[in-house]
């Protein structure tokens, strides 16, 4: 069997900021963020958890970012949830508690968060947190893969290749691998390239299966710059 990689996907926010241009320089982001998460508002909430799990605008802190994270959550903010399976799957700002991400991630996957319900999957297809559920995994992985999401389309092709949850369809794989390949994700890249190498579930075309190891290289794929003998 050839190697197809999986990808287990955690929160990783990054926040951007725009240069102020004032002769009297405003109030920092900080500031103005925990002002308004102190008043409740639980965007804001998240915002600052952010800065604070990334070290935006202030010294990382994941306790601090937990602790705001976990406000926001609690109010029903999706994207917080989401961050908080991240927080107790990793373990960052305290214990890692896999039953604890699970909760979390279901919470933002109900809501529709994409990267909530890949993650979900990765716990049921891995039994980490919740018994090992194939049929499960499967489920939310199409959930994500329905929206676009390019990990949820990685590992929902992952399950269609091993027939977990799934019948195995080695050409509706290659399909999803295609797609999430086609956004740019490099581990769907290596593995449509692998596919094209040798026919698995697609015409055999070795040309475009090196194109395709060679843009996985190119994003540092060390199994493709094998492939391409670097």
């Amino acid at each position: 069997m050839k190697k197809i990689y999986l990808v287990i996907v955690t929160a990783i926010i990054v926040l951007a900021s725009a240069a102020v241009s004032e002769p009297i320089p405003p109030p920092s982001q900080l500031i103005i963020r925990r002002a308004e998460a102190e008043s409740g508002d639980c965007n804001a909430q998240f915002i600052l958890g952010a800065m604070y799990l990334n070290g935006e605008g202030t010294v990382r802190d994941d306790a601090e970012a937990k602790k705001w994270f976990l406000a926001s959550a609690e109010q029903g903010h999706p994207r917080a949830q989401m961050a908080m399976g991240m927080m107790y799957k990793t373990g960052r700002g305290g214990e890692q508690d896999y039953a604890k991400a699970a909760g979390w991630y279901r919470k933002s996957a109900e809501q529709g968060n994409s990267q909530a319900q890949d993650n979900l999957g990765v716990l049921y297809r891995d039994g980490n947190g919740v018994e090992q559920d194939y049929a499960a995994a499967a489920e939310w992985f199409g959930k994500a893969a329905a929206q676009g999401d390019n990990e949820g389309l990685l590992n929902l092709g992952v399950a269609y290749f091993r027939g977990q949850g799934v019948p195995k369809d080695d050409a509706k794989a290659a399909q999803l691998f295609l797609q999430s390949a086609q956004q740019g994700n490099v581990n769907a890249q290596y593995n449509i390239g692998v596919f094209l190498e040798n026919g698995i579930g697609v015409t055999e075309d070795k040309a475009a299966a090196m194109e395709w190891f060679r843009r996985a290289a190119d994003k540092g794929h060390e199994d493709a710059k094998t492939k391409l003998g670097q």
